[in-house]
């Protein structure tokens, strides 16, 4: 049996700001990169010990704006969720 693959949404510093600003919610994410970071690393660290494969997926502004427009979501954490969700679904089969 194959272990499950999950994507979670990851963010560089340098994109961070910019990212928060555009998100419809920014505001709930951590007010620093610094405070994402730790926290990102906490959850991937658990799921990685739930026996789940993680996939990391680089949330870049303009390719994940143009991925929302073209699937017609809001730029929101249910979009970023689904986004990651799929780009570790193409990595996880080859694509």
């Amino acid at each position: 049996m194959n272990p499950q693959a999950v994507g979670i949404a990851w963010y560089r510093e340098e994109n961070y700001t910019r990212l928060r600003d555009m998100f419809d919610d920014g505001e709930k994410l951590h007010p620093t990169f610094t405070g994402w970071q730790k926290a990102a690393l906490a959850t991937k660290e658990k799921l990685e010990n739930d026996g789940l494969v993680v996939y990391c997926v680089d949330i870049e502004p303009s390719e994940s704006a143009d991925w929302c427009r073209n699937e017609k979501m809001k730029l929101n954490a249910e979009a970023r969720n689904k986004y990651s969700s799929y780009m570790a679904y193409k990595q996880a089969i080859g694509k």
